[in-house]
C-alpha cells in the first residue's frame, strides 16, 4: 500500500493509494499505513483517493479525534 517516489535527492516521498469503495475497515488500514510511513521517517506523504462519492465524509472521519 506504500510506494516511495525516488526523486533525484536521497529523501523519498511515501504514497498511499485508496481505490474503490471505502469500507468500514479502511480507516484501520490507512492508520496502519500512516504509522509505517512515520516509523520509516518519510519527510512527506501523498495520499491518493480514487473512490466513488462521499469523499468529504470520509476525510472528516480520518481527521476526527
Amino acid at each position: 500500500m506504500i510506494w516511495p517516489f525516488k526523486p533525484s535527492r536521497r529523501k523519498q516521498i511515501a504514497r498511499i493509494e485508496l481505490t474503490g469503495a471505502i469500507a468500514g475497515n479502511t480507516r484501520k488500514h490507512v492508520l496502519e499505513a500512516l504509522k509505517t510511513v512515520e516509523d520509516k521517517g518519510f519527510p512527506a506523504l501523498l495520499l491518493r483517493i480514487d473512490s466513488p462519492g462521499a469523499l468529504w465524509e470520509i476525510l472528516r472521519r480520518f481527521t476526527a479525534p
